[in-house]
């Protein structure tokens, strides 16, 4: 993914140069500062010691140790976190040594010193000759400026201590215990606040919330990676448009909050409502002509409902998205990543409702779907639903990209993976019927029996090749429908062969991937361990040999698989059956 600190430009940085000073000798440098008075610069001048031609360096030095007073001078400066700190031991360090001087004094000439009033007498030598340097918001090119007004207009761009206010205000509603523990375990919540951006280069103000998703963005945000941002530069739009940048927050604070138990972090809020608010201003457009920007942003909205099980909510954007699209003159109008983002989120819909995609195709089939299988010992599917099938050409074809996107081959290009992943699901929804029939009925091109591989395949394309986390509830939709799709089959044709029970043992083993830390896992686990026996499975590396007759990738199955192996024993333990150890 594109580097986040990337074009990054240095910050101004407001100083006030004195003016050219007579030479003075090395000795002297030192009182000539600690000396100085606020006043006029040319009147301090005329009072350092070594410039009056009548006076001797005995009396410069008795003067210097006798007389001088230390004072703390106004810094012109922009104050930051590293000057800040340069700045206080400074003045620690001053005060210390004046203390220690007249300590000193004192023990010499027995008279204690009385610090004479603050109060000036004459305010006028209070004043500077100079201006002090504005604390505002510095505007730095006039073609940035430009840019963001013509985005949001100038008032709607908020001032970084608005922003982090704004953050702040959200923290107040937190559950502080479960936040706690998820900073605990999150390395990435260490980051400090202005350590990513300090440049000011991207268009939005992060705060430290922002910060830690910017991180997660980089370095543990995986989903759709390739089949959407096959060609790594989303970030690129991203970093500049502020309705963007809100709205693919907000995917990965869910992505985050999913990951880690939580729901509706203090981040993922804060990053919905900005992306809801610079939506709708530019809704408020009396132009009605909406940027490729603008409708990805609101497709990231549907996506990100539906990832969180708020469907209904998602149905809603998903109109408003269809109108805008109708509005700009179809989907195939938009440009590479925004289009795919567009029919990610129609793709979602559709699997919600078990309907057709709304969108026509828009890339024609892939040459994966006739190229010659890569293993040819692996169970042909066309053994148990005929050649005219067609869930033939789906699971050949997932076959293929899923033995390409292994690290061991690794053979295909990321916009060929993205063609394929896009065409694998259009055909998989397109079995399902077309709104308003039942939501759950398919069509009868689809026989029964080939129902649950027709959605154990779907599980398996978003876990292992959109990188989907499984507790999504838009995961977890399928798992329902996977069981459903099995429970009435289970007595007759999927027993009836050891081929069948083979293929069975595959879709029990993905539905056992896709429901781990819910109820549906036990169903899932139960039905494998009654199988295992009559395909002589004792162990898990039978198991293993066994599953990658159907579908296997080692990255994704291997270390699922040994969990699930460990959920089999213990099961069988619980129920009394002693046939792992047999």
């Amino acid at each position: 993914m594109p580097d986040a600190h990337e074009n990054l430009s240095f910050r101004r940085v407001h100083t006030v140069t004195r003016k050219q000073m007579p030479r003075i000798p090395v000795k002297s440098l030192k009182s000539v500062f600690e000396e100085a008075r606020p006043g006029s610069e040319f009147e301090n001048i005329s009072k350092i010691p070594s410039c009056d031609p009548d006076r001797t360096p005995d009396i410069e030095k008795k003067d210097s140790l006798l007389k001088r007073n230390f004072e703390f001078v106004t810094l012109t400066g922009q104050p930051s976190a590293i000057t800040r700190s340069a700045t206080s031991k400074k003045v620690r360090t001053q005060a210390m040594r004046d203390y220690l001087r007249k300590q000193h004094r004192q023990a010499i000439s027995g008279v204690v010193e009385v610090v004479e009033s603050t109060n000036p007498e004459e305010p006028a030598q209070y004043k500077g000759k100079f201006k002090l340097a504005s604390w505002t918001h510095k505007s730095k090119k006039k073609s940035a400026v430009a840019r963001r007004e013509k985005l949001l207009g100038a008032a709607a761009i908020l001032s970084e201590e608005d922003r982090r206010t704004d953050e702040d205000s959200v923290m107040a509603n937190v559950d502080w215990e479960i936040w706690q523990s998820h900073k605990a375990s999150n390395p990435v919540s260490t980051v400090s606040s202005g350590s990513l951006d300090p440049f000011d280069t991207l268009c939005i103000k992060l705060g430290p919330l922002s910060e830690r998703l910017l991180v997660y963005y980089n370095t543990a945000y995986t989903m759709n990676s390739i089949a959407i941002n096959a060609e790594g530069d989303f970030f690129s739009y991203i970093k500049t448009d502020p309705t963007l940048f809100h709205s693919i927050l907000y995917l990965v604070a869910l992505h985050s909050d999913l990951k880690s138990g939580l729901q509706d972090s203090p981040a993922c809020l804060y990053h919905g409502s900005e992306a809801f608010r610079v939506i709708n201003e530019r809704l408020g457009d009396s132009s009605g002509v909406f940027s490729d920007a603008t409708i990805a942003a609101v497709a990231m909205l549907v996506n990100k409902e539906n990832l969180n099980g708020r469907y209904e909510l998602s149905e809603i954007h998903k109109q408003g998205l269809e109108k805008m699209i109708r509005m700009r003159g179809g989907v195939h109008v938009l440009r590479g990543v925004f289009q795919r983002v567009v029919t990610w989120s129609d793709f979602c819909y559709a699997n919600v409702w078990s309907c057709k995609p709304s969108f026509p195709r828009l890339l024609p089939r892939p040459s994966m779907y006739t190229s010659q299988e890569i293993d040819s010992t692996l169970l042909k599917p066309s053994h148990l639903f005929g050649t005219s099938s067609p869930i033939i050409p789906i699971f050949h074809a997932l076959r293929n990209l899923s033995e390409c996107l292994s690290s061991k081959i690794a053979s295909l290009s990321r916009m060929e993976a993205s063609s394929t992943i896009y065409s694998l699901e259009y055909d998989l929804l397109s079995l399902n019927k077309p709104l308003p029939t039942s939501p759950e009925a398919l069509t009868g091109t689809l026989s029964a029996e080939a129902v649950p591989l027709k959605i154990a395949a779907h599980i398996y394309l978003w876990l292992a090749i959109r990188e989907l986390p499984p507790t999504s509830e838009l995961v977890y939709r399928l798992v329902q429908r996977l069981q459903g799709s099995l429970i009435g089959v289970l007595p007759g044709w999927w027993t009836s062969s050891r081929e069948r029970q083979v293929w069975l043992l595959w879709i029990m083993f993905i539905g056992g991937i896709a429901s781990a830390a819910r109820l549906e896992r036990l169903w899932f686990v139960s039905e494998m361990v009654d199988i295992c026996p009559a395909l002589g499975i004792w162990d898990e590396e039978a198991l293993m040999g066994c599953l990658k007759n159907v579908l296997w990738q080692d990255e994704f199955c291997s270390d699922r698989l040994n969990l699930l192996w460990q959920d089999m024993v213990l099961s069988s333990d619980i129920g009394g059956d002693n046939w792992i150890t047999q």
